[in-house]
C-alpha cells in the first residue's frame, strides 16, 4: 500500500539537501538469462525531475556506475534513488549484489554496502527482491537490512519480482505524494 510507504518515510522530503538518483537499463545475467530493463533509467530521470536541479546528481546508462555514485557523493545523499538489478541469493546472503553500469565494474556486495557511511533519510531501491530474505536458518539475504546498518534511516525495496514499467510507476506515485 503506497499510503502505508508515504507514512513509514519522514513526512517531509529532505529537498533542500541532495539526492542522487541512478538509473541502468543494462543487463544483468542471472543463471545463464539476461534481463534488461526498459524503464529504469527513465525512473531515474522522473525521480530527479522532483528535485530542484541545484540539489540533485542524475547518473542514467554508462554514467551511473558505483564508481560514478561514490565520486557524486552516495554517501553524503540525503535521499538516494537506485533502479536496476538485484541479485539475491537464497541460503547465500554474502552472493547477494546490486548492479548498475556493467563494463569493467565488479556489482557491489553485501559487504561493500556495509562499509558505506550513508547519511541518507531514505534509499529506495527500485529492483527486484531487494528486500527478499528467507527463514530463520536460511541466511538473510536482505539488502535492506545492509543499508540499514550502512546508515541510512529509511529503506524502501521490493521483496518481489517487480516488471520495470510498474517500478516506474510506484516510484513517480511515491516520491508525487511525499514531495507534495
Amino acid at each position: 500500500d503506497l499510503g502505508t510507504w508515504v507514512e513509514q518515510a519522514d513526512r517531509q522530503p529532505p529537498r533542500n539537501r541532495r539526492l542522487l538518483a541512478l538509473g541502468f537499463n543494462g543487463e544483468v545475467g542471472t543463471t545463464g538469462t539476461a534481463s534488461r530493463l526498459r524503464h529504469a533509467e527513465r525512473e531515474a530521470r522522473t525521480v530527479a525531475g522532483f528535485w530542484p536541479e541545484t540539489q540533485r546528481t542524475l547518473l542514467t546508462g554508462p554514467e551511473a556506475s558505483w564508481s560514478g555514485a561514490l565520486a557524486a557523493g552516495l554517501e553524503e545523499a540525503a535521499v538516494v534513488h537506485v533502479a536496476s538489478h538485484a541479485v539475491v541469493h537464497q541460503g547465500l546472503p554474502t552472493r547477494s549484489t546490486l548492479h548498475l553500469a556493467g563494463g569493467d565494474e565488479a556489482p557491489l556486495t553485501r559487504a561493500d554496502l556495509q562499509e558505506l557511511q550513508l547519511e541518507s533519510d531514505l534509499v529506495f531501491l527500485s529492483c527486484c527482491e531487494a528486500a527478499r530474505h528467507h527463514g530463520a536458518g536460511a541466511g538473510l539475504a536482505d539488502l535492506v537490512r545492509t543499508f540499514r546498518r550502512a546508515g541510512a534511516r529509511s529503506v524502501i525495496a521490493s521483496s518481489v519480482r517487480v516488471e520495470d514499467e510498474a517500478g516506474l510507476f510506484l516510484a513517480e506515485r511515491f516520491y508525487h505524494h511525499w514531495t507534495h
